[in-house]
């Protein structure tokens, strides 16, 4: 009895662990498009450091 609850369990985790590695694989996609707005969110701390120093409020 116990030796079938664990291999339940380890079927179980078996399970999990892959749709994790489904979900990174998934995720692993998104990186390219997400690398498109650091360089457009980069360029607002540098106009704000313009604008102070101009004075400009």
């Amino acid at each position: 009895m116990a030796e079938g609850r664990r291999l339940d369990f380890y079927t179980t985790i078996n399970h999990q662990l892959s749709t994790i590695n489904h979900q990174l694989s998934t995720i692993n996609h998104q990186p390219s498009t997400i690398n498109h707005q650091p360089l457009t969110i980069n360029h607002q701390p540098k106009w704000h450091l313009e604008k102070e120093s101009s004075g400009i409020e």
